[in-house]
């Protein structure tokens, strides 16, 4: 009999979450800012500035989920 799986419990999961989040942001933010759009990004107040900028923000929403 095979033994039985050991589910990660909720804060396991937000920690592992909040890790990955934080993975992503560091990737991608640096590409968005040097490749992009410039110094512009991070000084702009608007929540999307560009194509780019929602392609990788989805990207990221999608990964988080899965």
């Amino acid at each position: 009999m095979k033994d039985p799986v050991a589910y990660a419990g909720f804060w396991v999961r937000v920690a592992a979450y909040l890790i990955t989040a934080i993975l992503l942001i560091a990737i991608t933010a640096p590409i968005l800012y040097a490749a992009v759009y410039g110094p512009e990004y991070l000084e702009s107040e608007e929540w999307v500035y560009g194509g780019m900028d929602l392609v990788l923000s989805l990207i990221m929403a999608f990964r988080s989920l899965g």
